[in-house]
């Protein structure tokens, strides 16, 4: 995290992750098949999960949704509030479609109730969710944010029309020779309503690190993660069970919890070693060990097909507890009463190998993540980094 007003702009950062990963979608049709580049481009292609190329395109809904609800501000209940309170439950849903292959999910989830067709069983998620869109979009309209409003329309309709292009595909038989060009068509026309949607909730040409509304969320992040954990991480984990049968090579549901809660622990520690309040370098291990983590709980982490007793991740096992440890050697965190958190957290880990269920890792992991990420919001709290985001002034079109 660089010093405010210097670094990188975030959409050239964006542009340079994204076209390295066009490019191997493009790329991974021409490669041979079982040799190292293939298997090294399959990684980064967007056309499949459980790979980085996911993990980043996952990771940025995300983003957007923290970002928006640091634009919320912390009076929440009121009106202006509401249209991004309505980004971030979207992109936060999107997020998790994304990297738990949720509406893949929906034909077998709502079998037992007779929508078992694939469209059909579209609606439950789909009913609410164009319900939560009309109403943001009438609140930004209404409020007078009417490019924010034209922004987010635009967006939500690039990423639908991934959708219709998919039908498409599978009622037209294209040459095989089109494949590479098809894949990149599609993924490059969402990845572009992911820009889109980005440029909602953050200012032109500006750095990350200096973003106000990053800053803004993360201090108040906590509450909506630890009620996204308590409640979400228990239907995760039922529809994960319920829809084994389909698991190979798609998301998991219930990884997207941990998921999410070590990317926000990485974004608050990096932040906090940026408040310049001591112990530097174990915040900069937190943070990329964090960062390790989150992606590790979707490329590693959720391979259900293990035949291990408790399924957590190949690293989760020792690093999230020596992520827990090396935040006790920050004397911001230890000195405000951070060890009465962190050690009993601590205590937690040999639970990890008792024969409890295939998905007991996923609970334990994301409560320490979150007691972790309790700490660190501490630490920022009293560190005096900016409680405030700025979402009067809409941001110049990116």
């Amino acid at each position: 995290m660089g010093e405010p007003g210097r670094g990188f702009p975030w959409e050239a950062v964006y542009w340079a992750i994204t076209f390295l990963c066009l490019a191997c979608t493009g790329l991974f049709y021409v490669a041979p098949r079982g040799s190292f580049a293939g298997a090294a481009l399959h990684g980064l292609s967007l056309e499949f999960e459980q790979n980085l190329a996911t993990t980043w395109e996952g990771f940025c809904f995300l983003l957007v949704s923290l970002l928006a609800l640091g634009r919320a501000g912390r009076a929440w209940r009121a009106p202006p509030a509401w249209p991004w309170l309505g980004v971030a439950i979207l992109a936060a849903g999107l997020s998790l479609d994304e990297l738990g292959s949720i509406h893949e999910r929906a034909d077998l989830l709502f079998e037992p109730i007779g929508l078992d067709t694939e469209m059909v069983a579209l609606l439950p998620f789909a009913v609410p969710a164009v319900a939560l869109a009309v109403f943001t979009l009438a609140r930004f309209w209404q409020g007078g944010e009417r490019r924010r409003a034209l922004r987010l329309l635009l967006a939500l309709g690039l990423l639908g029309s991934v959708v219709l292009l998919e039908k498409l595909e599978h009622s037209i038989r294209t040459p095989p020779g089109l494949a590479p060009f098809r894949g990149v068509l599609e993924e490059g026309i969402e990845m572009a309503g992911v820009f889109v949607l980005l440029g909602l909730v953050l200012e032109r040409r500006a750095p990350l690190a200096s973003s106000a509304p990053l800053g803004a969320a993360l201090h108040r992040v906590f509450a909506p993660a630890a009620l996204v954990t308590v409640l979400a991480l228990p239907a995760l984990v039922y529809v994960t069970a319920a829809t084994r049968r389909m698991q190979r090579g798609r998301g998991v549901p219930a990884a997207w919890v941990p998921f999410a809660l070590l990317a926000l622990v990485a974004l608050a520690a990096l932040a906090l070693r940026r408040a310049r309040q001591g112990g530097h370098r174990a915040l900069l291990l937190v943070g990329l060990g964090a960062a390790l983590l989150a992606a590790d709980a979707i490329i590693v982490f959720q391979r259900l097909e293990s035949g291990r007793a408790i399924r957590s991740g190949a690293l989760q096992d020792t690093l999230l507890p020596a992520l827990l440890a090396l935040a006790l050697l920050v004397p911001a965190l230890r000195e405000r009463g951070g060890a009465r958190v962190l050690v009993p957290l601590l205590a937690l880990t040999p639970v990890y190998w008792m024969p409890l269920t295939r998905y007991g890792g996923f609970a334990v992991g994301s409560v320490q993540a979150l007691g972790l990420l309790f700490v660190l919001v501490q630490g920022l709290e009293a560190s005096g980094e900016p409680r405030d985001a700025r979402p009067t002034a809409a941001p110049p079109p990116a």
